[in-house]
């Protein structure tokens, strides 16, 4: 099953743009966390498929052409782990926002049941039990 579940969060990325790929792989009930993401000051926790809308609007909100693109998709039991790379442009600038951070999604049945974001992609693979070096081919 885990390369399944790799699988689907590459389509979660290569898809970004479509709005109901995530969905069809999103648990009705997901808890979307963003505990462990340093600077993000609005809502910690969002719900169930209106939650995680509710946070995309406001991700995205401040950004124009934004691209969430993963360098390394990692398996670690239930969990994939994407190491993401993302770039957008404020509103009105020509300047490019560049990010990097990890993004940890635990299936259960097929689906994501979570979603956590980590501003470091080292506390997030310790998060699933990996170190960097595991995460390394």
């Amino acid at each position: 099953m885990s390369q399944e579940n790799i699988e689907a969060v590459r389509r979660v990325y290569e898809h970004s743009k479509d709005r109901h790929v995530p969905f069809s792989i999103y648990a009705p009930a997901i808890e979307w966390d963003m505990t462990n993401y340093s600077g993000w000051l609005d809502q910690q926790t969002y719900i169930g498929h209106e939650g995680v809308r509710a946070f995309m609007r406001t991700w995205l909100g401040s950004f124009d052409n934004w691209e969430g693109i993963p360098e390394r998709l990692i398996e670690a039991g239930d969990d994939v782990v994407a190491i993401v790379c993302d770039r957008a442009y404020l509103k009105g600038s020509s300047a490019p926002v560049t990010r990097r951070y990890a993004h940890v999604f635990t299936f259960r049945d097929g689906q994501v049941v979570r979603s956590r974001l980590y501003s470091d992609p080292a506390e997030a693979l310790e998060a699933v039990g990996l170190s960097e070096q595991d995460a390394h081919p």
